[in-house]
């Protein structure tokens, strides 16, 4: 199967569709408002997600049973744990602003978690800064 992901990034909406080339069919679609310096990236993340639907590796099956079907890429998994690192769950308290280095064989992810610096007296250009920070 080979899979194509198209890319509209129009004046109003910002559109991704992921097609199955070999039976010719949209396998996933959605869209979000193209904002200028805003992040509208969750509904992207959603569809790309879904394709662990499509590509069904050998073994699969027995890792979605021992883990509670939760399948993530590694860089999100530790965004997620270090965000809860950061601000807690439940009754336990986190433990505030963090930075966290994973440390790959082929790469290195840096992520952080506080809230944005903002300084009335410079000018930011870009996308704002979110709590969750990775690079």
């Amino acid at each position: 199967m080979q899979c194509y992901m198209l890319v509209d990034f129009g004046s109003t909406f910002t559109k991704l569709t992921l097609v199955d080339k070999d039976e010719a069919k949209i396998i996933c679609r959605t869209k979000s408002y193209t904002t200028i310096n805003t992040y509208a990236i969750e509904g992207y993340k959603k569809a790309l997600t879904e394709m662990k639907n499509i590509i069904h590796a050998p073994g699969m099956d027995e890792v979605d049973e021992k883990t509670g079907k939760i399948l993530m890429p590694t860089p999100t998994a530790v965004l997620m744990a270090s965000n809860l690192i950061s601000v807690g769950i439940r009754n336990l308290k986190g433990l505030g602003k963090l930075i966290v280095a994973d440390i790959g064989g082929a790469t290195t992810d840096i992520h952080s978690m506080s809230e944005p610096i903002v300084n009335n007296n410079y000018l930011y250009d870009g996308l704002g800064e979110t709590f969750k920070k990775g690079l």
